[in-house]
């Protein structure tokens, strides 16, 4: 299932429009395998950084975190011999530093994923340029260090269309 969602939004909802009291067989579902983002991306500096983060709301509003994945948008290039169908693999050694407001696509994967979804339920996919706006505890699986942030002058833009989603596998 590939997702678009808008460039304006920095935490977007994705509501289970498959989940159907109609159609007994997509009552349910489970979200399972790798997770690969798509974004069509500009900012006002030479490099950035993009933290993401994918989680599940249960029916009592309690957020579940699932994935979570992080870019450097200078060291874009894939390297397709190291690449797997679970995971795209970034040739960090091949610096190619961003323009100012030009738009690049950036693909990159996020640690794969499994969790039963039921009806009600919806995932939370949400976007970060530092570390410092997401906090997460280490019982949730992930290690993100609380430290200071300097002031943070790159603006980034997601542009919206075709090129920017999220991909997920759904059994």
């Amino acid at each position: 299932m590939v997702i678009l969602f808008p460039s304006y939004i920095r935490r977007i909802a994705l509501k289970n429009t498959f989940f159907s009291s109609k159609n007994p067989r997509l009552y349910h579902t489970t979200l399972v395998g790798p997770i690969k983002v798509k974004l069509v991306f500009s900012c006002n500096e030479i490099d950035s950084y993009l933290i993401t983060r994918l989680g599940r709301v249960d029916h009592q509003g309690n957020y579940h975190l699932l994935s979570m994945g992080h870019f450097r948008p200078a060291t874009r290039t894939i390297d397709s011999s190291h690449s797997t169908s679970c995971e795209l693999a970034i040739n960090t050694s091949v610096i190619t530093p961003l323009k100012h407001h030009e738009q690049v696509i950036l693909e990159f994967s996020m640690t794969p994923a499994a969790s039963f979804l039921k009806q009600g339920e919806r995932l939370l996919f949400e976007i970060a340029s530092r570390t410092d706006q997401f906090h997460i505890g280490v019982k949730e699986g992930f290690i993100i260090p609380s430290m200071a942030v300097p002031p943070y002058f790159c603006r980034n833009k997601l542009h919206y269309g075709e090129n920017t989603y999220i991909e997920l596998s759904f059994k």
